[in-house]
C-alpha cells in the first residue's frame, strides 16, 4: 500500500468522526446460561458471544436502514 492509498470504510452510522454524542452499552449475561446455550448448540461459548455480538450489531444497522454493506467483490 503506498502512502497516497487511503482506507476508506463503507459509510455506516459507525464509520464516521468520533464527537461528543458517541456513546457505548454493555450487558452481563449469567455464565451459566451462555454455557447451556453453547453446549445445547454444539458450539463454544465464543460462538455464542459472537453469535450475539453479530445480532446485536445487524439490528443496530438495520435499525439505522443499514441494508448493506458493499464489499470488496461487489466493486
Amino acid at each position: 500500500m503506498s502512502a497516497e492509498t487511503s482506507l476508506v470504510g463503507t459509510p455506516t452510522p459507525l464509520n464516521v468522526p468520533i464527537g461528543p454524542h458517541r456513546r457505548f452499552d454493555w450487558v452481563q449475561l449469567p455464565f451459566d446460561e451462555v454455557h447451556d446455550v453453547a453446549t445445547a448448540a454444539g458450539g463454544t461459548i465464543n460462538d455464542v458471544t459472537l453469535a450475539l455480538t453479530t445480532a446485536a450489531l445487524r439490528a443496530f444497522l438495520s435499525g439505522r436502514a443499514v441494508t448493506r454493506i458493499l464489499t470488496e467483490d461487489d466493486e
